[in-house]
């Protein structure tokens, strides 16, 4: 099946695209998830103290790793795409 509109790096581009989009989807999950969790006082003062200074969760390294992950997939799929229109 023979694609006139359409070339293998473009659809390569939009696989990227939406791959990065999945991945920043599935890190702010994540997140939330952590943020939920540190909602519980008895888990908040474990990790973090009693201090009202203390409450402000420190960013994770995964998250990071995942967000410019995610945004340079979607980026670069994204030049991907447009490179070769026509």
């Amino acid at each position: 099946m023979e694609f006139d509109f359409v070339s293998k790096q473009q659809l390569f581009g939009v696989l990227l695209f939406f791959a990065g989009g999945w991945v920043l989807n599935l890190c702010s999950r994540w997140e939330k998830e952590r943020r939920e969790k540190l909602k519980d006082p008895k888990i908040r003062i474990a990790h973090y103290g009693r201090r009202k200074s203390d409450l402000v969760a420190p960013g994770t390294t995964r998250g990071t790793v995942m967000t410019l992950t995610g945004i340079g997939l979607a980026v670069w799929g994204a030049v991907l795409f447009l490179m070769d229109v026509k």
